[in-house]
């Protein structure tokens, strides 16, 4: 048994049988990047501001029923200062706004 092994408490065959050797496995849930039918426009504004609030969206007000285009409003920042997460967010909030049309 190698030094590497007897740390792990055992030996990592080729199976990979060890607890301390396993990965976690991505989902095909997690792995998918196209939105939920379930989300809503109101739910993306107010996790743009959760997420991006300090970062992207600190001179920004969050309204308390925004409408499109209080959601077209912010994505403009949040594709400036929101890096790829937040440029993803922004996407997702023009397609459910031109969605609405």
């Amino acid at each position: 048994m190698g030094a590497a092994a007897s740390r792990l408490g055992g030996s990592a065959g080729p199976s990979g049988s060890s607890k301390a050797m396993m990965r976690p496995r991505a989902t095909l849930q997690a792995m998918c990047t196209e939105p939920e039918q379930s989300e809503d426009l109101a739910g993306l504004y107010r996790r743009a501001f959760a997420e991006y609030g300090t970062r992207a969206l600190w001179n920004m007000r969050p309204v308390r029923v925004p409408t499109a285009a209080d959601a077209l409003a912010i994505t403009q920042a949040l594709r400036t200062h929101g890096r790829m997460e937040g440029r993803r967010l922004a996407e997702r909030i023009e397609a459910l706004c031109r969605a609405d049309r």
